[in-house]
């Protein structure tokens, strides 16, 4: 570790002292010291993917495969790649040039604008570029446009169907265009596409896969996950306005977040085809090199919830870097609070008090659900109670709710759960104002601070797996997996807030199931394709044992590396 990296890790530690307390600090310091498993998870990928990359390079015999395909193609789009360059390190922007030429996939073109950029070597090179190529295109301004007015220069010469964006120092895997023009050849619909991305290191060797989501808004309106390689429909772009000026920095992040409202042609390529080149100054190496990202990133989210009409501010989380949203203080609401009695021991009567106690102030109806022998020894709480034969059967239970006819949202938990204050009920209940959204759910960690539940992941045995159970709480996950709000599509239902509607959708479809996990049994909400999503910066706690023991880490790298590359 350099002086370099001492001083900036020492710079950080005096910031998170300043804003969060020197209590904070040292636990943060605990858990990297002693739970490393987040770190080495990452660590150990890492390393894994740049040994399995080392020197890799497609061969001839692959790229001959590819370029008969390429001559399959009925579709064959016109591809043109914008590079706005400024003071370019002229061996890396050479070396950029030359990845969009070596592409096997061949009609394209190159639109490069020069920003006034004051390295001498630059003009002569994309002169001469231009008169020995007829595939590239080189405007010159006398003015810095900086990045967003750059962009749309270049976008302006482009007479492609489809506009790339590809910075200047980066580079593009050979067989990206014929990735790109294959998935068109399949759906001519689709207006946006994106891939995964590595990064480039000053030795030539590829680092930091980011094998991404599948296209997601709520991440999206958490960060910019999308970024390269990204390709874009023409006539959209131009129909929404590019680049706008005023959000440079974040600009990608703004017309993304526009353009994603506009389309839902939208596809993600889970293959690596883009490197992006790790330098002192690029946000490859760290954000905080370009602390301007945050201010733009926040209007372009600000501008995204009036353009949408959501209540609520964008605040940053300090830690992870994420936007979350954070309702008006003025936000109110009713709902339902039922809690699934799964016992009455002592311990539990006094949890259910002390709950009662905390959202009193919200003045919810509050309904107990069980069996009529467990209902008996909570006789002393008035409260409405609903008489069931079996608390374990959850079809049984949503449809004895079902019948109840409640309105409004309700906010569901069993007693293997519970909570310390009454803010994440707020936030989960803001999520549902939006017309799309009908179910929310959230991390659940155990007593002694350890990961029960933040989704799901199903490994090459095609087992399902609660995602990191038993890893510390304040464990990320790959590239904040485990931090992020995200949409799912299956659901534990110990901890859920959703609309009173969404109880009939769940009988009606059969949402329901039970999966075993580590020889223990769970009821499943699945099969929820749109409208659900996890909110994993709110937590309860889970008064049971974990699920199963720690995931093997070296196989889900390997899947990882195996399945995306």
């Amino acid at each position: 570790m350099t002086i370099y990296s001492l001083i900036s890790i020492a710079k950080e530690a005096l910031l998170l002292v300043k804003s969060k307390g020197f209590l904070f600090v040292l636990k943060k310091i605990y858990f990297f010291i002693f739970y490393p498993e987040a770190r080495l998870f990452n660590q150990n990928l890492n390393e894994k993917y740049r040994f399995r990359n080392a020197g890799k390079r497609i061969d001839s015999s692959e790229l001959l495969k590819i370029s008969e395909a390429c001559n399959q193609f009925i579709y064959n789009p016109l591809l043109s790649v914008i590079i706005p360059v400024y003071n370019t390190d002229l061996p890396w922007l050479k070396a950029c040039i030359n990845s969009v030429i070596e592409q096997v996939y061949s009609n394209w073109e190159i639109c490069i604008y020069n920003d006034a950029s004051t390295k001498k070597e630059i003009e002569p090179f994309l002169s001469e570029l231009a008169v020995k190529n007829a595939q590239i295109k080189v405007l010159s301004g006398s003015k810095n446009l900086h990045i967003s007015g750059a962009s749309n220069a270049a976008i302006a010469i482009a007479q492609g169907e489809f506009v790339v964006l590809l910075d200047h120092d980066d580079l593009l895997c050979k067989s990206a265009f014929y990735h790109i023009v294959k998935e068109l050849n399949v759906d001519q619909k689709l207006d946006y596409i994106y891939t995964n991305e590595d990064k480039i290191e000053a030795d030539g060797s590829y680092s930091f896969p980011y094998f991404k989501p599948n296209f997601d808004r709520i991440i999206l309106m958490e960060q910019n996950y999308l970024c390269h390689l990204s390709v874009i429909r023409k006539s959209v772009g131009d129909k929404i306005g590019w680049f706008r000026e005023g959000f440079e920095g974040s600009q990608d992040y703004d017309f993304f977040l526009r353009l994603t409202e506009q389309t839902q042609n939208i596809k993600h390529i889970p293959r690596v085809l883009y490197h992006w080149r790790r330098t002192g100054q690029s946000t490859a190496q760290t954000q905080k090199n370009k602390q301007y990202i945050t201010h733009t990133s926040l209007l372009a989210l600000t501008d995204a919830l009036r353009r949408n009409n959501i209540e609520g501010n964008i605040y940053q989380c300090p830690e992870t870097g994420l936007f979350q949203l954070i309702p008006n203080s003025n936000f109110s609401f009713q709902y339902t609070h039922i809690f699934l009695i799964k016992d009455a021991t002592s311990a539990t009567i006094k949890r259910l008090t002390k709950m009662i106690k905390i959202i009193s102030v919200l003045t919810p109806n509050i309904i107990f659900v069980g069996e009529e022998k467990l209902l008996v020894k909570l006789a002393n709480i008035t409260v409405n109670k609903l008489v069931i034969d079996n608390q374990n059967n959850f079809e049984l239970v949503f449809a004895a709710l079902a019948d109840l006819k409640i309105e409004g949202n309700i906010y569901f938990q069993s007693t293997d759960v519970y909570f310390k204050n009454y803010d994440f009920l707020i936030t989960m209940a803001n999520r549902l104002l939006s017309k799309d959204i009908n179910v929310v759910g959230c991390k659940i960690i155990t007593d002694d601070n350890k990961l029960f539940y933040s989704g799901f992941e199903r490994y090459s045995s095609n087992n399902l797996l609660f995602k990191y159970a038993g890893f510390h709480a304040e464990t990320v996950g790959y590239f904040l997996d485990l931090v992020y709000s995200k949409s799912v599509t299956c659901m534990l239902p110990e901890s859920i807030f959703f609309k009173s509607e969404f109880l009939e959708s769940i009988l009606q479809n059969n949402n329901l199931t039970t999966e075993t996990i580590n020889n223990k049994k769970y009821a499943i909400l699945q099969n929820l394709y749109g409208g659900a999503i996890l909110l994993q910066n709110l937590i309860v706690y889970s008064k049971k044992s974990l699920p199963q023991s720690k995931p093997d880490t070296d196989r889900l790298i390997d899947d990882l590396i195996k399945k995306y590359t």
